[in-house]
């Protein structure tokens, strides 16, 4: 791949990651959720603190090991994918997601002590 030709693959993908953020944001969050909260699109990301079984970080981790997980697995040579709606592609723009949502939760936590 030419260096241009990876710059274009590269926007592309991440247009493809943004829609599916959106997507899943729109999914995933409280209909209760208000737009002045700094954390609400971090909401199910929290709950595994709220419930005390990890910090928030610590949830985002266990996210995207099972991520790293999937690929490993349908890497690997000869693997025989037995769920069909779930692409390598996917569970990459599925890591870079979680990966930005991480950095965006970090972000957040440090202005706000500030």
């Amino acid at each position: 791949m030419k260096v241009q030709e990876y710059f274009d693959f590269h926007k592309e993908m991440c247009d493809k990651a943004r829609a599916i953020s959106q997507a899943k944001n729109n999914d995933y969050s409280a209909p209760s959720a208000r737009e002045d909260d700094p954390y609400a699109v971090f909401a199910n990301f929290m709950q595994a603190e709220r419930l005390n079984i990890c910090t928030v970080e610590q949830g985002f981790l266990v996210r995207l090991s099972d991520k790293f997980s999937r690929l490993c697995n349908l890497l690997r040579p000869g693997h025989q994918q037995t769920v069909m709606d779930e692409k390598v592609e996917d569970t990459i723009l599925d890591t870079v997601n979680y990966l930005l949502l991480l950095a965006g939760y970090i972000h957040t936590k440090k202005k706000e002590q500030k």
